[in-house]
């Protein structure tokens, strides 16, 4: 059995026996039971006591169905507190009622000047600008809340600054177990910004409930909006600020409306996106936290702008940052790490700016750009990951700049398909297979990157893929510094080849190397092959003198 009190101190049951005879009433306050949950072990035609009689569950209004055909609510009744004493039931075994000693957990309108039952009745009576003031404890919602009034505020009665304070440990102090309203809805939406200029602050929302749909996959198609979610933005210009938000069997938060932001949240426990952006919209997502969500971090959809800054997103099941159908946000100073999947994915001819993000320990690559995507990539860290640090694909464009891959299992860099990126003064160092690995038909162009103390070759070029570079260093690898296969073409001017365990360039098979005042140098000490340029029996390799 479990109880919570509304504002005017009588106790809502929420009633989870099934009885055979009449419950024994006694002396005591009058409840009011609005909400009777059977759980699973209810079945269509057990019976419900209530108001001393007993009734079928078939006349029990139901606000959905099971397998099995659960009994969800009945209309509000007047029954005597029961007493404290064992009730025999049929399935269930042995159960108590008592009324619970916990505060009441109050709802007011514009500094505690009216006070209501529910949130839903403050809202309906509530003006445009209004504020309207939750005390702590749990507030249970059957329906949406409707914020559908201009600039109308939803907020802690206590004045606390959070039900998710900012921190410098986001997963240890994030967290709603201190005194704060906590929002809690059955239904597909908890929480509706409908009109512009709304405001949730301060608060709890928990999407709870069971089923829903199955968890997001990394390489299922892009879902459109979710249909369950804890919260719903359609106006413009709306804010959720230190909020705990609790996706359960749906989404954390859908954002509509032009204009909105989201700042020192945490949203958590999501089995769809956490959070979701459609219709062109502008959202500001700031110094927020997303921790154990199974869906995507953030996905951005139909165009969308904004800034996604200084965020914390930790262990998603999906990509820590999607960006999709020709968004075009700002990701700036953003932690990714721990992901299941990719760390930020650029696709479907999305054109965004990635700065100064750090993306550590993902399971896929840290970076990847695929379709026709045009992003600029620059003053990221991407380390420790699984696969490739970054990964360009498809008919992918861009631009890369001063970035630093390193510590990946595999190459810190992966170009393929028809991709044409541009690569400037970019770090590659320490990875476990290679520097940078061209393939297919790409063709790539690179200007004053190092590419050092890789495990095996510097770079490898093969199948069609041509390379030009200019001013690079390719030192220190275990394996050959430029290594050609298939039909690759490389051309080279002013680099520098050196100090590699293999040869400075190795061709094989059709490819063919120009290297145009280059030095170009064989291992040191610990060589195999103390060669500069190496070239198989169809390869071609020209190399004119420096200077």
């Amino acid at each position: 059995l479990q109880c919570c009190v509304s504002a005017t101190r009588r106790t809502h049951i929420m009633l989870c026996t099934v009885t055979a005879e009449p419950l024994p009433l006694g002396d005591g306050p009058f409840l009011d039971l609005t909400f009777a949950r059977c759980a699973p072990k209810m079945w269509e035609g057990d019976r419900i006591c209530c108001v001393g009689q007993i009734l079928p569950a078939t006349q029990v209004r139901s606000l959905g169905e099971t397998k099995r055909k659960n009994v969800f609510s009945t209309s509000p009744r007047e029954i005597e507190t029961v007493a404290q004493k064992p009730i025999k039931t049929r399935r269930t075994g042995v159960c108590t009622c008592s009324l619970p000693e916990t505060p009441v957990p109050g709802v007011f309108l514009n500094a505690k000047e009216r006070r209501f039952s529910s949130i839903a009745n403050a809202l309906r009576a509530a003006a445009e600008g209004d504020t309207i003031l939750l005390s702590s404890g749990v507030h249970i919602c059957i329906e949406p809340l409707v914020m559908d009034k201009r600039n109308v505020t939803i907020t802690h009665s206590d004045d606390a600054e959070t039900a998710c304070p900012s921190s410098s440990h986001p997963v240890r102090d994030c967290n709603p177990s201190h005194s704060v309203a906590i929002i809690t809805a059955s239904s597909s939406c908890a929480v509706h910004l409908k009109a512009s200029g709304c405001v949730l602050r301060g608060v709890a929302v928990k999407l709870d409930g069971h089923g829903g749909q199955q968890n997001e996959c990394q390489h299922a198609p892009a879902a459109r909006s979710p249909s369950h979610m804890c919260i719903a933005v359609d106006g413009d210009d709306s804010l959720i600020e230190h909020c705990n938000v609790e996706g359960g069997h749906g989404a954390g938060i859908v954002i509509r409306g032009h204009r909105s932001a989201i700042r020192s949240c945490t949203i958590h426990g999501c089995s769809q996106t956490a959070v979701s952006c459609f219709s062109e919209s502008s959202p500001e997502i700031a110094a927020s936290s997303f921790m154990l969500n199974l869906g995507r971090g953030i996905a951005l959809h139909d165009g969308c702008g904004g800034t996604i800054r200084d965020n914390f997103i930790f262990q998603s099941g999906g990509s820590g940052i999607e960006c999709l159908d020709r968004s075009r946000p700002t990701i700036r100073d953003n932690h990714i790490l721990d992901g299941l999947a990719t760390g930020v994915w650029l696709r479907g001819s999305s054109t965004p700016t990635v700065v100064g993000n750090r993306l550590l320990r993902n399971a896929l690559a840290g970076v990847r750009v695929s379709d026709e995507s045009d992003p600029r990539v620059e003053a990221n860290r991407v380390c420790d990951g699984r696969q490739s640090g970054v990964v360009i694909e498809g008919r992918a464009r861009g631009s890369f700049v001063r970035n630093s891959m390193y510590g990946q299992r595999q190459c810190g860099v992966r170009v393929g398909g028809a991709s044409q990126p541009f690569l400037i003064g970019n770090s590659l160092t320490g990875n476990e297979a290679g520097g940078a690995l061209l393939e297919q038909s790409c063709h790539a162009v690179w200007v004053q990157n190092q590419v050092q103390r890789n495990q095996v070759v510097g770079v490898g070029v093969r199948g069609a893929a041509t390379l030009s570079l200019t001013r690079d260093v390719v030192e220190g690898n275990g394996g050959s510094g430029l290594c050609l296969r298939g039909a690759a073409a490389l051309s080279a001017e002013l680099c520098v080849v050196r100090d590699n365990v293999g040869a400075g360039v190795r061709c094989w098979d059709e490819s063919v190397a120009n290297l145009a005042r280059c030095r170009v140098d064989g291992a040191g000490g610990r060589a195999r092959q103390s060669i500069g340029l190496f070239c198989g029996a169809r390869s071609r390799g020209r190399r004119r003198p420096r200077g």
